[in-house]
């Protein structure tokens, strides 16, 4: 029992909470005006990272869909490592993106593509 619901809980952390927290920014960043501050290009390298951070996570859920319908990754297997490759370029990139942005979607986007490049270093050293 204590097993299953250890798996739950990290099961929501890993797939629930990613996407809720990409909805929540962008939606909080839409409702606000003005969308892009002084000076623009840091509030341009911040949608970049937060464009960086859902291009991590959609790489992650393909992936995910991806397994369920071949029934499962094998080891080596040239999508798994694709997937990994791409994933983990798109996270980091997001993650230094984040740090030269300004405005209200950098912090969420330094979170997000933080998590997002954990979980694909996970996967990578899981390979």
């Amino acid at each position: 029992m204590t097993l299953y619901l250890l798996q739950l809980i990290v099961s929501f952390f890993f797939f629930v909470s990613p996407p809720a927290i990409l909805v929540w920014a962008i939606r909080r960043w839409w409702r606000t005006t003005p969308r892009i501050g002084v000076p623009a290009w840091r509030s341009y390298l911040a949608v970049g990272a937060i464009s960086f951070a859902a291009l991590s996570e959609l790489l992650w859920i393909i992936s995910g869909f991806w397994a369920r319908a071949i029934g499962g990754f094998h080891v080596y297997d040239p999508m798994l490592i694709w997937f990994v490759r791409f994933g983990f370029l798109a996270g980091p990139a997001g993650l230094l993106t984040s740090l030269f942005g300004k405005g209200l979607l950098r912090w969420p986007a330094c979170g997000l593509s933080a998590v997002m490049t954990l979980l694909w270093i996970a996967t990578g050293l899981s390979v």
